[in-house]
This record gives structure tokens, sequence and C-alpha cells, in this order.
């Protein structure tokens, strides 16, 4: 894999040297929903920070009665 198309999953658009990564970004309340086609760099991420899954982030009525 070319180091370009690492650059355009985390929002590079140099479609010349690097692929596409199929990321699909649909915005909606409280952040919208996003799906990759293929999870292999975002794996290989979450190796990289030490983690074995991405975390769940808080919920809205947790943060709304803080």
């Amino acid at each position: 894999m070319k180091p370009e198309t690492v650059r355009n999953y985390f929002g590079g658009y140099n479609f010349k040297e690097g692929k596409s990564v199929g990321i699909h970004i649909e915005p909606g309340p409280n952040g919208g929903i996003v799906v990759l086609d293929d999870t292999t760099i975002f794996d290989k991420a979450l190796d990289i920070l030490g983690l074995k899954d991405y975390p769940e982030p808080d919920s809205v009525e947790a943060e709304e009665r803080e």
C-alpha cells in the first residue's frame, strides 16, 4: 500500500499517487455515521495506539447531565 493511500485515509486528496480508500461520511445528529469499506488501515492504527477496539464514546445523555 502506498503512503499516499494512507494519507488519503486520513483526509488527503492525492489520487494521482494514492488510491481512494472508501470512506463514506453521513452527517447527522450527535456526529453522524462513518462507513469504512476496508478497515485495514483503521485496524493498523488501533494496533499502533495499543487498542484492541475503538473506544465507545460517552452517551449524549451522560454529557448533558454534566
